[in-house]
């Protein structure tokens, strides 16, 4: 009787889900969460073709990490120009190829730009969480082969069943109500317990870089989106995130590796802001790569301001 209740239980917990994201899937704001596959019902695709978009790329430094609803770089970018409706597409734990992934389907929307935030963390060598087999032949034809091998590798023992409920299932969002839920929960603790205190604010000291190079698997797919946005003629920036602390995490070759980064960036017509200083508040940020909400905001100010004096 007992496993009976919880089967029961559950059909109902799983029926309430699943009511309440067809219910709530045309009030997502403009960014993608984790785990959503496809555009078909993020506010970009419910945008008409005449706007002027711009696409943000990238992962959680762009995404927003533990940030209350409505409080990321892109929704302070909206507030503070008209000219443009941004589109947040960044991913927690974003990697290059599941950048790739959502900058392809973005072009079905006809984006009038393209911003790409970037860490140092968002570029190692073979840090790529696993893609699956229909988004990487989605991609393939932009990757290396070497980098295909390596995903390919890494994700055939994850993904089987992601790639069933891809088929058979359509990838919604998280229900609203509860986004908004978690988002009233931070700003209460935020109330209650001030800014949050983070004993390992610096994360683990030292992180090893490897220099970039044209031919880097990974910078070659920020090339390759950098190439079709020429092709087609968007706008295409970079911006280096902000950090606190940033050669103490990163040490002495974080400078050699940024302006490496900007060389061959630079030789592939690639403009690009470097923001890694610009903000040194420790209260504006949760961790060494991720702000709070006054920090998006001073960095949607100041790309703003810079983004009106790069287009075209």
């Amino acid at each position: 009787m007992y496993k009976v209740f919880l089967v029961i239980i559950f059909i109902v917990l799983g029926f309430t889900s699943f009511a309440i994201r067809m219910l709530s899937k045309n009030q997502f704001p403009n960014y993608l969460y984790m785990d959503s596959l496809n555009l078909d019902h993020h506010a970009l695709s419910q945008s008409g073709h005449e706007q002027n978009k711009l696409i943000f790329l990238g992962s959680s430094g762009v995404a927003g990490s533990n940030v209350p609803l409505f409080s990321t770089v892109s929704d302070f970018f909206n507030i503070h120009q008209k000219k443009y409706e941004s589109y947040n597409l960044a991913t927690l734990q974003g990697t290059m190829p599941e950048v790739l992934v959502y900058f392809k389907q973005s072009l079905n929307y006809s984006p009038s730009a393209v911003v790409l935030g970037l860490s140092p963390d968002t570029l190692p060598k073979f840090s790529v969480s696993p893609v699956s087999a229909i988004n990487l032949s989605f991609i393939q034809e932009d990757l290396d082969p070497e980098l295909t091998t390596f995903i390919k590798e890494e994700s055939r023992k994850k993904l089987y069943l992601n790639e069933l409920t891809e088929k058979f299932w359509p990838h919604y969002p998280p229900p609203f109500q509860l986004i908004k839920l978690k988002s009233a929960l931070y700003e209460l603790r935020e109330s209650l317990y001030g800014p949050l205190s983070n004993k390992n604010f610096t994360g683990a000291l030292q992180h090893k870089l490897t220099m970039p190079d044209a031919n880097h698997l990974q910078i070659k797919i920020v090339l390759q989106i950098a190439k079709t946005c020429q092709k087609n003629g968007i706008p295409f920036f970079i911006y280096f995130e902000p950090m606190f602390g940033a050669e103490k995490v990163y040490g002495q070759n974080l400078k050699k590796y940024q302006d490496r980064l900007k060389e061959i960036l630079t030789q592939h017509q690639v403009v690009s802001f470097d923001y890694t200083n610009l903000i040194q508040e420790k209260s504006l940020f949760s961790d060494y790569i991720h702000l709070k909400p006054k920090g998006y905001e001073r960095l949607a100010i100041k790309l703003s301001q810079d983004l009106e004096g790069n287009m075209p």
